[in-house]
């Protein structure tokens, strides 16, 4: 943003934006549809990452989260987050970072609560349980449960208990 004389102003986004950034008309303002990079390495390692969706709005001078007003770019988000999951599960890959992020998209999308079950029901079936090969890194079962909870309350995707 163009401060004073001209010079460029640095913006603090509070969390770190990826390469797939990119502007995006949501019907009333135009917005940055991004992702959020806290969740990158968090649960698995790099390469099994991803980040849940971040929307921006640029207003007053700063870079606002706006994603809850935009439910269905973050269900789209979640679809997108879904077919890493089934993707990763074929290739026998850790799947905690991915469904974090789907989880906090679904929260994103107002669908809190039948995530949640899902992630229980994926806990059961010992989905959760597999520990990553290569790096050792990553929780799994309950543990990933709980820290999962405490991320996505900590960064605003779900509020309050039951999750949404």
């Amino acid at each position: 943003m163009p401060g004073a004389a001209g010079k460029a102003r640095v913006v603090d986004f509070d969390r770190s934006i990826p390469i797939t950034t990119r502007l995006r008309d949501a019907g009333r303002q135009t917005v940055v549809a991004s992702g959020d990079l806290s969740f990158f390495g968090q649960f698995t390692d790099d390469a099994d990452s991803t980040w849940p969706l971040l929307v921006l709005s640029a207003q007053y001078g700063k870079f606002i989260d706006v994603t809850g007003a935009y439910p269905s770019l973050a269900q789209a988000d979640a679809g997108q987050q879904w077919k890493y999951y089934k993707d990763a599960r074929k290739e026998d890959r850790p799947v905690q970072g991915v469904l974090a992020s789907w989880a906090a998209d679904e929260c994103s999308a107002d669908n809190g609560p039948a995530a949640w079950a899902t992630m229980e029901a994926l806990n059961k079936a010992a989905v959760l349980s597999v520990q990553e090969k290569t790096y050792g890194i990553g929780l799994t079962g309950g543990a990933y449960l709980a820290s999962l909870r405490t991320t996505l309350h900590a960064h605003g995707y779900c509020k309050a208990d039951p999750l949404n």
